[in-house]
């Protein structure tokens, strides 16, 4: 079984930038044989002029979001996470639950990680 990857990071203010890492750190974790829950991806299908304010939008896809985080393993944390109210809150999730683990891109990223805790 694949264990599967919640990535985390800053979206709301960052769109230029933020799909780029989202996508590039996404390829690095497929590339490991990971399976990837990108935030961007889970809410392409939202269309935020459907909404008359940028909140509402931003409230539909931490719903989404939200629901898709109990089925990670991981919670990887991207470049400025605790500056995102939306990814503080599923960090906190994550944790709360106690079965999620949360981890920076940069350990996670590490091999030696990996030898030795998720194989």
């Amino acid at each position: 079984m694949k264990k599967v990857i919640y990535l985390s990071g800053p979206i709301t203010g960052y769109k230029s930038t933020s799909f780029q890492e989202f996508a590039h750190m996404q390829e690095k974790i497929e590339a490991m044989g990971f399976r990837v829950l990108n935030p961007h991806e889970l809410c392409r299908f939202i269309n935020p002029s459907d909404y008359l304010k940028p909140e509402l939008y931003w409230e539909a896809c931490m719903r989404v979001c939200l629901a898709s985080l109990p089925y990670a393993h991981v919670v990887v944390t991207l470049k400025d996470w605790e500056l995102s109210k939306g990814a503080k809150k599923e960090v906190a999730i994550a944790r709360e639950t106690g079965f999620i683990e949360v981890v920076h891109f940069v350990t996670f990223l590490n091999p030696s990680y990996h030898a030795a805790t998720l194989n």
